[in-house]
């Protein structure tokens, strides 16, 4: 199976509720449709309801585009 994605983007989430309002709104001005671009957020064992915001988030955009792996226990970055 050929992928579809040139480019693949993986943000590492740690905890990060307060800042994940700004950085979807930054996400959101990437020209995903154009470039074959796909973004994983990794939700890194966080336990500040992180998961709650990425769920609300992703909602509203692209299943195609946007994609969450949750890692239940924080493992670090390897």
């Amino acid at each position: 199976m050929e992928n579809k994605y040139r480019l693949s983007i993986v943000i590492p989430c740690y905890n990060e509720v307060d800042n994940l309002s700004e950085l979807f709104k930054s996400l959101d001005t990437l020209p995903v449709r154009q470039d074959g671009l796909e973004i994983i957020l990794v939700n890194n064992g966080s336990t500040d309801g992180s998961d709650k915001v990425f769920l609300r988030e992703l909602a509203k955009r692209d299943e195609d585009v946007f994609r969450v792996v949750n890692v239940e226990k924080n493992i670090g970055y390897g």
